[in-house]
């Protein structure tokens, strides 16, 4: 007799898990970003650099896919 095993859904949990599995390459350079922005606002009192590291780091962060790997 054979019995199929039901999917069950991932919780919360296990999707916070396996995203930052699949994407912790990009949350790393987006902070590194972040990082090299504030460096430069305090190094030289503009944030128009800045700002465009932002406008990259941001949706690079929350991504749901790994910008970095070659499909």
């Amino acid at each position: 007799m054979r019995t199929l095993a039901k999917e069950r859904k991932l919780t919360l949990w296990e999707r916070i898990v396996m995203n930052l599995q699949r994407t912790w390459r990009n949350k790393i350079f987006a902070l590194c970003m972040l990082l090299v922005g504030l460096i430069a606002i305090l190094a030289t009192g503009d944030g128009t650099g800045s700002v465009f590291l932002t406008a990259i780091a941001i949706p690079m962060f929350f991504a749901r896919e790994d910008v970095w790997r070659n499909h």
